[in-house]
């Protein structure tokens, strides 16, 4: 058994502490960790899901009857609604991975509402350029604030999809899009270098390869 030890300056010995092990947590009430899995987190999904679909079925509704600037209004509006509650969520330290999920649904709607207003409604005068080029810029932005690889992904992969189907509509030509998939390339791993992560980087690599090769015949 350990000797007890005087402190220096004190003539009092001791005992040196010694771990304690307490007993195994055991489930609360009788449940089963399972129980308690499913309670806490599968719920609460299950719930966010429904949720979202309720709100889907009402837009459906709600949405042809409207005209296409007040769609595009209300498209915007939830993508920055959900960008600043997933922001008080951040800052307040609550709930980071909901926050995360909510920047990437905002950041999703901002670019359904660039190609709503240029593409699918054809509104006259809608400067797509710069909200896209101003989405892709915050993206970026937030997966740096956020530290998140999977924002880095996301903004690597919007970006891929739309300088490529800007392509395929013949917008840019030949010689802008392998420009400007060359500098998104270099961009897009500067990001995710800048968050060492090397997931990313490979995923990102493999994407743009894979574009590269696809789209070298047009």
């Amino acid at each position: 058994a350990p000797t007890p030890e005087a402190l220096p300056g004190s003539s009092v010995p001791v005992a040196p502490a010694t771990p304690t092990i307490g007993p195994a947590p055991r489930a609360v009430g009788g449940l089963s960790r399972f129980e308690l899995e499913l309670g806490e987190k599968w719920f609460q999904r299950i719930g966010l899901i429904v949720l979202a679909l309720a709100f889907f079925f009402l837009l459906a509704i709600v949405l042809p009857q409207l005209h296409p600037i007040q769609i595009l209004a209300i498209d915007f509006a939830a993508a920055i609604g959900l960008a600043v509650l997933g922001e008080l969520l951040y800052s307040r330290k609550r709930l980071p991975e909901y926050a995360r999920g909510l920047e990437a649904g905002a950041f999703a709607l901002a670019y359904i509402g660039v190609y709503g207003g240029e593409f699918f409604f054809r509104l006259p005068g809608f400067p797509w350029e710069i909200v896209l080029g101003v989405t892709l810029g915050v993206h970026a932005a937030a997966s740096l604030r956020y530290r998140s690889p999977f924002l880095s992904i996301e903004a690597g992969l919007f970006y891929l999809a739309w300088t490529t189907w800007l392509r395929y509509l013949l917008v840019i030509d030949a010689v802008e899009y392998a420009s400007l998939l060359s500098l998104g390339g270099v961009l897009v791993l500067g990001l995710v270098f800048v968050q060492r992560s090397e997931l990313s980087a490979a995923v990102l690599m493999f994407a743009f390869d894979v574009v590269a090769i696809l789209a070298a015949p047009f």
